[in-house]
């Protein structure tokens, strides 16, 4: 794990206990500088990272502030995904196997590219008009009982029960694109139709990553809903 990856896990943490409450100004960089040790440019990254995650929020000639939602906004975030795709009948799981992570997705889950990940495909129907394609990645130490029965229902809820916690947050980013001939085949795609993709890092309460996914979404009703942050300059 990077310096700046476990100042921000740190911080997040601090965030999601009620440490630092919701409109309160974070300390200024040098004092965080000396409370863990590094440098200011790890500081920096830490910030753009819990910037991304919709925790803060920076005012310019102000300072570093840790973000105002109310509750409504809080649950949606944090459950958007589930509320948004979570399938009504059991999904279709296309693979089951335990692999070492790339070494970008290593970085989202904050482990090591010598750890092990649970690697999971699956598809379900969204809809009628509507198919998701989904592969999820999760450490291996988080859940050591996972089995493959289990993919093919909601791997959060099972996270939430067996961790005995919650899902804090989801970082996102959606893109469209076109899938390739496998990943069509694979979901039964129309073909020449684009796709909505969708790469989600997944957070427990306590801030640490849980579940890296990747999904993409095709038909009349792909659409992803969410709530966006305007920090005020």
């Amino acid at each position: 794990m990077r310096k700046y990856q476990i100042v921000a896990a740190a911080i997040r943490e601090n965030i999601h206990q009620g440490l630092y409450a919701t409109g309160s100004r974070l300390p200024r960089t040098n004092y965080l500088c000396d409370m863990y040790h590094v440098s200011i440019i790890t500081i920096k990254r830490a910030m753009d990272e819990l910037e991304a995650d919709g925790l803060i929020v920076k005012r310019r000639g102000a300072g570093i502030f840790v973000k105002e939602l109310n509750g409504q906004e809080l649950e949606q975030i944090s459950r958007q995904d589930s509320a948004d795709t979570a399938p009504t009948t059991s999904m279709n799981v296309l693979r089951f196997d335990v692999q070492h992570p790339q070494s970008d997705i290593a970085d989202k889950l904050m482990i090591s590219v010598n750890d092990f990940v649970y690697n999971i495909s699956r598809s379900y129907p969204r809809s009628k008009e509507t198919t998701v394609l989904e592969s999820v990645e999760i450490p291996t130490m988080l859940l050591p009982g996972l089995r493959e029965h289990c993919a093919s229902n909601s791997l959060e809820k099972y996270i939430e029960q067996e961790l005995n916690t919650k899902l804090q947050s989801s970082h996102c980013t959606v893109r469209a694109m076109m899938p390739t001939d496998q990943e069509r085949q694979a979901a039964g795609f129309a073909e020449d139709l684009p796709v909505l993709e969708l790469r989600q890092v997944k957070y427990l309460a306590n801030g640490s990553p849980c579940m890296y996914s990747r999904s993409l979404i095709c038909g009349e009703d792909a659409t992803i809903h969410t709530v966006s942050l305007h920090p005020l300059l």
